[in-house]
């Protein structure tokens, strides 16, 4: 079961942060908002956040220096930006270093911007999947508990429910690679 993917959205215009919410509303994913860049990475250090949406013209702490910390500290954190400003060198710059991996303009369209971020989950599902598997097929065989084989043969044996059977071997990290190997 994959676990609700989490967006923060960090802008310092509360209209631009109502707009969002209003858009996000009924979205499958557990949204946060910052209307500042500190703001921000508290709710990082606080939340698993998946995806980071920032402004990047912002009072105190700007959305470059923002995205750049939130990165620092959570490198698994996709950063994407989202601005009025389409001739701001720091667009470019957090773009061409990697630091974000998109760009939006004020205002959005909402239909283009919901799709973009469904495609970076999805690619991200599809990249954490194909990790998973490289590291599975990278270990040669981690010792089973023969205790919890042999559990598992009674529950086979038993003709036990597929779901208690399955329970036990995602308990043991060494049934789930030879599970996995097979499929």
């Amino acid at each position: 079961m994959k676990t609700e993917r989490k967006i923060l959205f960090v802008d310092d215009e509360p209209e631009v942060i109502n707009a969002l919410r209003r858009d996000f509303r009924r979205s499958p994913y557990q949204t946060f908002f910052a209307v500042s860049g500190k703001e921000g990475l508290e709710i990082l250090d606080r939340e698993r956040v998946d995806l980071v949406v920032a402004d990047m013209k912002m009072p105190q702490m700007d959305g470059s220096e923002f995205l750049r910390r939130a990165k620092a500290s959570h490198p698994e954190v996709i950063c994407v930006i989202l601005s009025g400003y389409t001739e701001s060198h720091e667009v470019y710059d957090a773009l061409a270093k990697g630091i974000a991996k998109a760009y939006f303009t004020k205002p959005w369209e909402r239909e283009v911007l919901h799709g973009y971020l469904d495609n970076l989950f999805r690619l991200k599902e599809q990249l954490e999947d194909k990790k998973l598997l490289e590291i599975v097929n990278s270990v040669p065989n981690l010792p089973t508990l023969p205790e919890r084989h042999q559990r598992i043969l009674d529950l086979i044996a038993g003709d036990e429910d597929l779901g208690k059977i399955a329970g036990l071997i995602e308990e043991d990290p060494s049934l789930t690679a030879a599970v996995l190997r097979l499929a």
